[in-house]
């Protein structure tokens, strides 16, 4: 996914990441009494951000990776609910930044 430098695609490739860290974390709440099931999540945001050399873009890797703690679900849903809250902030941004727009755009036309 590319993501050029400003505000809107950072709030979108924030969202994207919150996305995928929920569908990790309800994996692990999903398999939590699977015997061996090892826990996964996503590396953290900063580390998913990637410059490409060649056109100066930014790039949203999103990599798993497993931990062979064992799962406490409550750690997991807590952690989900957290991850839950930040999107939800982030689309609050988002849709301020759509009105925003709007507001331009209609004293301009």
């Amino acid at each position: 996914m590319q993501l050029p430098n400003n505000t809107l695609n950072s709030l979108v490739g924030k969202m994207t990441w919150n996305i995928a860290r929920g569908q990790r974390i309800s994996s692990n709440i999903a398999n939590y009494d699977v015997p061996g099931y090892q826990r996964l999540d996503i590396k953290p945001f900063q580390q998913s951000i990637k410059t490409s050399p060649l056109h100066n873009d930014t790039l949203l890797s999103v990599q798993s990776t497993r931990h062979g703690s064992e799962i406490s679900r409550e750690e997991e849903m807590l952690k989900l609910s957290e991850n839950t809250s930040n999107y939800q902030a982030n689309l609050n941004l988002l849709k301020k930044y759509f009105g925003l727009l709007k507001t331009v755009i209609g004293k301009m036309g």
